[in-house]
């Protein structure tokens, strides 16, 4: 994990139970800054993290709190422009270090429709001293942005949809079919690792069961 820095844009995909969310939780617990995760779907209990509900009170939180977790409370459009306004913002003070972790970020943004400040975070943050970490199980239904401005793309099996497949494949250099063929060649929680700096693919071995372990005891997700 070394390789990925706090300023970094990280895109993680798979589907449920892939590993991915562990994968995530361990990231966000790594990054020694300021940290936001945000729970569209309201299904985490993130410890240690100072809950909040609204845009305003994000806003409040952000001046005094290290972790923070967002849970919407209409999870409207309106309300998404105004937390990534907020943490856009924020982020962009100096010496403001920050680093967000947006969970399904299909219930965020959609191919055709982002709020203006994620798109911001992912295009200017890394400048600006901010990171971002978006989960995701359906690539091809997320704004463009936030996989083609990822450093980092991890991939888990088993395969997504034909679509979805095509999608991340094309980000990484390889057909569809290559994907799918290496996918199904992992074993449980083992991932497919694209650093974009390096230019490198890497084929990394199951998530350790004490990582899985530490990972639940951070963030336990309340949906199973």
């Amino acid at each position: 994990m070394a390789r990925i820095l706090f300023s970094d844009r990280v895109l993680a995909v798979g589907q449920t139970g892939s590993g991915k969310s562990t994968f995530a939780a361990h990231v966000f617990s790594l990054m020694h800054v300021q940290r936001v995760m945000i729970d569209p779907k309201r299904e985490w209990r993130l410890a240690g993290a100072v809950t909040v509900r609204s845009p305003a009170q994000l806003g409040q939180a952000l001046e005094r709190a290290p972790v923070i977790h967002y849970v919407p409370a209409r999870a409207t459009r309106v309300e998404w422009s105004e937390v990534y306004e907020v943490l856009f913002r924020h982020g962009g003070r100096q010496g403001r270090s920050l680093f967000v972790w947006t969970d399904e970020a299909y219930s965020v943004s959609t191919a055709n429709w982002a709020p203006e400040d994620l798109l911001l975070i992912q295009t200017q943050g890394r400048a600006l001293g901010i990171g971002h970490l978006v989960c995701t199980q359906r690539p091809r239904k997320i704004a463009r942005e936030l996989y083609t401005e990822a450093q980092h793309i991890v991939i888990f099996t088993p395969p997504l949809s034909v679509e979805d497949v095509k999608t991340t494949a094309d980000e990484i250099g390889l057909t569809r079919e290559e994907l799918s063929h290496r996918l199904l060649e992992l074993p449980d929680f083992g991932f497919l690792w694209y650093d974009r700096r390096a230019k490198l693919l890497t084929t990394c071995p199951p998530l350790p069961a004490d990582l899985r372990k530490r990972a639940a005891a951070t963030a336990r997700n309340l949906a199973g």
